[in-house]
């Protein structure tokens, strides 16, 4: 019972909103839009991993094995590539100078594997070649990541304390759901760009003879940048179901 009382507000807010016309086709561009592309681009990023991951390379060469080719074929000597478990485990850090990948893709030796972590190698590419926008993507990544939680739970808080209307509450969740997705959408250019760059030098230095593998690999590397995006929708799933007025009835 205490906890439908704290969601009362919130629900309270949603009802608010809906009186209101106008503010209904706002939200809907705002919030919609952006939610049906990203929907998009997390299925097909799933389904691509899926289908990746049974196409098998060489037992003796792993996901670290291709970023640590590509990036020697770069020239690029000074990043390491470590396994890594935490919230941003496929991650390239220009601070650190450090390639990150998850224990799949770090040891693993499919298409996804590979794809994945040569897609993380196109980031450290770009720094070295001091690629602007990068910082643009490690701030976009690191906001959604860490963040977006906060972002959302702190309207809630703010209304169920007093401080704000319900209406008002609800409707600065959905411009910050709406602001930090659609940073993370404006950044997939960098994301391609990356992609683009471990290409160019897989190509040139012909690292994969099988046909059927190369084409699995490059389909990988091409949704790589939507992964972020499918975590970020994974995250605010949970918020909005820790949000319904019906979640533990029973």
């Amino acid at each position: 019972m205490a906890m439908m009382r704290h969601r009362a507000p919130v629900a309270a807010g949603l009802r608010a909103c809906r009186k209101t016309k106008p503010m209904i086709y706002f939200l809907i561009a705002l919030f919609v839009g952006p939610l049906l592309v990203s929907m998009y681009t997390r299925g097909k990023f799933q389904t691509t991993y899926e289908e990746s991951q049974k196409v098998k390379g060489a037992p003796e060469l792993t996901g670290a094995g291709v970023a640590r080719r590509i990036l020697e074929a770069s020239k690029i000597t000074d990043v390491e590539i470590v396994e890594h478990w935490g919230l941003l485990p496929d991650f390239y850090d220009p601070a650190k100078k450090r390639l990150r990948l998850s224990r799949p893709h770090f040891r693993g030796t499919s298409a996804a594997a590979y794809g994945i972590a040569a897609h993380e190698a196109g980031h450290a590419i770009q720094h070295r070649a001091m690629f602007g926008a990068l910082r643009l993507r490690i701030s976009a990544i690191k906001v959604s990541q860490y963040l977006s939680p906060f972002v959302f739970l702190l309207p809630v808080a703010a209304i169920l304390a007093h401080m704000v209307s319900g209406r008002i509450g609800v409707m600065g969740m959905f411009v910050a759901w709406a602001a930090v997705l659609g940073f993370n959408l404006f950044t997939l250019p960098v994301e391609y760009d990356a992609t683009e760059r471990s290409r160019e030098v897989m190509d040139r230095e012909r690292m994969f003879r099988d046909s059927k593998q190369e084409k699995a690999i490059y389909r990988m590397m091409r949704a790589a940048p939507f992964m972020y995006v499918s975590g970020f929708l994974n995250t605010i799933k949970w918020l909005i179901s820790c949000l319904m007025p019906g979640r533990g009835k029973g």
